[in-house]
């Protein structure tokens, strides 16, 4: 298949510019915190961290959002925050990016997802996660908020982190003319009729029932997929071995990793991959291209520590300086 034109990616990314999306998920915080290694401890045979920073960014479906609105687009949430400091630092942060908080629910008796990660790395040099600690509690029966099918909304992304804010029952009666995207981490089967399907190998082979040890162990699991739930393409993030993208009535597209950069940290580059592919077939891609234009996202974002967004100015900037 011939590869996209450069100029024509391009104008997709201009295109991007206040496209509305609507995102249902479960929205998370991700905390982190680095310290410099200082030496071994006598208390126990673990590692003594002199305390450098703390910081904490929008994660899960809420970096789904924010990698929205850094390309470009007009992400509106859906979903639910604990009524703590960390669902009030997301709607914060969202309302100081101009992101609509209406159709959050802030909920007295529970507490928002937040994930803590420690780092640990020399002052100049790479940072390495130690250990990781989730604060995880399930949404309460009945307290999730269903999507609205908004006027002028380019499409629906379905960002499930298995947290209890998405229920795939609910869309039984979506409106077809708002196309669905959905990224889901143990449900992918269960959202039948949805216009696209986004899991990353590991999702894929859980959702399929079967390993992936091979490429075409790879499209055989994508083909499953594509016939249960009745989508009409399935982009798989395959890490160092780049996109796979299956159509319903074409052979399978392997894109390579683009790039060579030194991979910092991968958290949240499915998240970047699902906005720019939404945000591209919003503004008119095919397929093909909005899985490029994706998958040159996702090594941007690779690139950078902890959990981040990409621009649409860099998305733009690599195309033009790396792209042939």
């Amino acid at each position: 298949m011939t590869q996209p034109d450069k100029d024509r990616l391009l104008r997709l990314i201009g295109e991007f510019r206040g496209r509305k999306v609507l995102v249902w998920a479960d929205l998370v915080v991700d905390r982190y915190i680095l310290g410099h290694p200082k030496r071994v401890s006598r208390e126990a045979p673990v590692l003594i961290l002199k305390h450098a920073r703390e910081w904490r960014v929008p994660g899960g479906g809420a970096n789904t959002v924010m990698n929205l609105k850094a390309l470009g687009g007009n992400p509106v949430p859906f979903g639910a925050v604990g009524d703590d400091g960390d669902g009030r630092y997301l709607l914060e942060t969202f309302g100081d990016g101009g992101i609509p908080v209406g159709h959050i629910r802030v909920l007295r008796d529970y507490s928002t997802v937040a994930k803590v990660r420690i780092l640990a790395g020399p002052e100049s040099g790479v940072k390495q996660q130690v250990v990781r600690v989730d604060r995880e509690e399930p949404l309460p029966d009945r307290a999730w908020i269903r999507p609205e099918p908004l006027a002028g909304a380019a499409a629906l992304v379905v960002s499930d982190y298995g947290y209890g804010s998405v229920r795939p029952e609910l869309l039984k009666k979506w409106p077809s003319r708002i196309p669905v995207i959905v990224d889901s981490r143990f449900r992918l089967r269960e959202f039948r009729g949805a216009a696209v399907i986004t899991p990353n190998e590991e999702e894929a082979a859980s959702a399929s029932g079967m390993d992936i040890r091979s490429d075409a162990e790879a499209v055989t699991a994508g083909r499953i997929l594509l016939k249960s739930v009745g989508s009409s393409a399935l982009l798989m993030t395959r890490g160092s071995r780049g996109v796979l993208l299956m159509e319903a009535r074409r052979a399978a597209l392997a894109i390579p990793a683009h790039g060579r950069g030194e991979v910092a940290d991968t958290t949240g580059a499915g998240d970047t991959v699902l906005a720019a592919f939404t945000l591209a077939l919003a503004s008119g891609a095919s397929h093909h291209e909005a899985a490029v234009l994706a998958n040159i996202a996702g090594a941007l974002k690779v690139r950078k520590l902890g959990t981040a967004t990409v621009s649409r100015e860099e998305l733009q900037r690599e195309i033009e300086e790396t792209y042939c």
